[in-house]
């Protein structure tokens, strides 16, 4: 539309469609007719009408030839009239349609493949003819949340997916009959359902299913599970379950399973591990015992695990976590360990290991040596960290200390990994509380950029450089980029950073940002190579340029992007210093 028009002050005269008799496809989007509308093409195949504005369609409305029927955020009541002649019609769409208060009769739509009812808040039952039919593939009631009835039983032998999540008032699922091998995913998230029917151990075809958020459920049948063969994604989070079925041992494909959030009475019965491979394991809430955790031993193939809030101590952590050879991603936030056990260092896979939040962690230690990611944002009582020497590229590593107050760098300024000069080699990029940059930086500026002129006579032993910036970031400001530039000889290195962690409070908002470079990409040759080619006062730049000047010129310079969240605030995050480092071989 032109310029200026807003849709809502569009309408359609009522007759506006009269003389279009072989009219075939009808799209709009919010535009309403002056009065109601008297008539409609019987020839339409397709019609998509976004808001439309009556209750009832025209009573001469005979759709024979519709396939695509989609009345998104309608005020239809009722597609009764006409509905006998909706015979090729494959795609229903009346979501969020806050008038319809009833299902149509599927019986006389005998070629539905696709039911969207969405968030039709007003709608109570489902037409009994909905349990049985041919050819529904998808079937979407979510988020219906004064839906209370349903057919007492179902077989829909193309069903493959069907969501009742977030139906509220929904008590009692349907009973399974006949053959539903085709369904693979059953989303009942959210609901009031109190119990499962047996007869849903009969959707055997079934990959994911979801009962997260069910607080009213509180058991389920033992063998629920036993001829689900496929299950690979199964959420028991937050129910009143109170034990574990055994029959979860059988479901020989699951990779995902998620119990968070429950408060289980005593520990489940003992699973095979070796039928658990990949399983991604989560809990909020609870008493650690709810899980049997030394059955971890067992998953030798698990990539990665989750703990949180497991309210897990010394004394309950998992004794043989060591033997998750496999691991790569592992998340222990908001427990309350004091350190980790020694057998960390036996995760010879694990890459990324998350620890926010763990109040009582005093110590960090015993990390393996492909360590690249950690993150302890808020582990207020860390006093000593100390990370391996890494057997692959640092560059690469990243470490998040925000909030961890005991790990000021200004009254800590002796603490492992930057308090000597061969340490700083073992760092990608590390953020610690603080406002002065360290005093192993021999070269210091005030500001954001800093230019330095280094006269060697030697480049040999350089292994990298350390960049350190002190940043001042205030409440209220949301999440920065940090933007680091990093020049030798005329050549620039750019990376860029953004964390969510970095929105301190005003008691706070001190922060040192440091980054290590070892190597650069050299787009000329296309290859990886070590910083200290570009100190040669020989080499040739990749621009072609020849470097003749002695010595060598560093130019380094750390910004940040950030916007206000309140914009009555006058303070901005700012970059306040900056230091350079040069690491070099003999040291270390």
């Amino acid at each position: 539309m032109p310029d200026g028009h807003l849709l809502e002050e569009l309408c359609v005269h009522v007759d506006a469609f009269e003389k279009m008799k072989k009219l075939k496809l009808l799209k709009l989007n919010g535009i309403r007719p002056c009065e109601r509308l008297t008539y409609l093409s019987h020839e339409l195949c397709y019609l998509d009408w976004d808001g439309y504005p009556a209750r009832f369609f025209p009573s001469n409305f005979y759709p024979k030839n519709l396939v695509h029927l989609r009345l998104h955020h309608s005020q239809i009541k009722q597609i009764s009239m006409g509905i006998k002649f909706l015979e090729k019609l494959k795609f229903l769409d009346l979501s969020h349609s806050l008038y319809l208060d009833k299902t149509p009769d599927l019986s006389c739509l005998p070629c539905l493949e696709d039911l969207n009812l969405e968030g039709c808040s007003n709608l109570i039952e489902v037409h009994l003819s909905n349990g049985v039919h041919e050819r529904l593939v998808r079937c979407n009631l979510s988020k219906c949340k004064n839906l209370r009835i349903l057919p007492r039983s179902i077989n829909l032998k193309n069903l493959q997916f069907f969501t009742l999540a977030g139906c509220s008032k929904l008590e009692k699922f349907s009973e399974i009959q006949g053959n539903m091998v085709c369904l693979e995913e059953l989303h009942l998230d959210n609901t009031a359902i109190k119990d499962l029917p047996s007869s849903i151990e009969h959707l055997e075809g079934l990959r994911r299913l979801s009962l997260e958020g069910c607080q009213k459920l509180k058991s389920v049948l033992t063998n629920i599970f036993s001829k689900m063969k496929d299950l690979e994604y199964l959420d028991m989070g937050r129910t009143a379950i109170k034990k574990l079925p055994s029959s979860i041992a059988q479901l020989s494909n699951l990779e995902e399973l998620y119990v968070s959030g429950n408060d289980f009475q005593s520990p489940s019965s003992k699973m095979p591990i070796s039928l658990m491979q990949n399983t991604f394991l989560r809990k909020r809430t609870g008493n650690s015992s709810c899980l049997e955790l030394e059955l971890l031993s067992g998953l030798c193939t698990v990539t990665r695990l989750s703990l949180r809030h497991c309210n897990l101590s010394e004394e309950s952590f998992p004794k043989d976590i060591g033997k998750l050879s496999s691991m790569r991603y592992l998340i222990l936030s908001e427990n309350k360990f004091a350190s980790i056990p020694e057998c960390f260092i036996q995760l010879t896979s694990l890459m990324y290991l998350y620890l926010e939040h763990c109040t009582s962690l005093r110590s960090l230690t015993s990390l393996p040596s492909f360590i690249c990611y950690v993150n302890a944002h808020g582990c207020k009582s860390l006093e000593r960290y100390q990370f391996p020497p890494s057997v692959e590229n640092s560059d690469d590593r990243e470490f998040i200390f925000t909030e961890c107050h005991k790990l000021d760098v200004d009254q800590r300024d002796n603490m492992p990994n930057i308090s000597s000069q061969s340490q700083l080699q073992e760092l990608g990029v590390i953020i610690l509380p603080g406002r002065e940059i360290p005093h192993c930086f021999s070269h210091r500026n005030e500001g954001s950029s800093f230019s330095l002129r280094v006269d060697l006579p030697s480049y040999e032993n350089v292994k990298g450089i350390v960049v350190c910036a002190a940043l001042e970031i205030f409440h209220g400001i949301d999440i920065p980029q940090i933007n680091f530039d990093l020049k030798i000889n005329g050549y620039s290195m750019s990376e860029w950073f953004t964390y969510n962690d970095l929105t301190a409070g005003d008691n706070a908002p001190h922060h040192i940002f440091l980054k290590h470079k070892t190597e650069y990409y050299d787009e000329h040759s296309r290859e990886i190579r070590p910083i200290k080619s570009l100190m040669d006062n020989k080499s040739t730049l990749s621009t072609g340029t020849s470097n003749t000047c002695d010595g060598c010129h560093i130019q380094a310079s750390v910004t940040l992007n950030s916007t206000l969240l309140k914009p009555s605030s006058n303070r901005k995050a700012k970059v306040h210093k900056l230091g350079i480092h040069l690491v070099m071989e003999e040291q270390a």
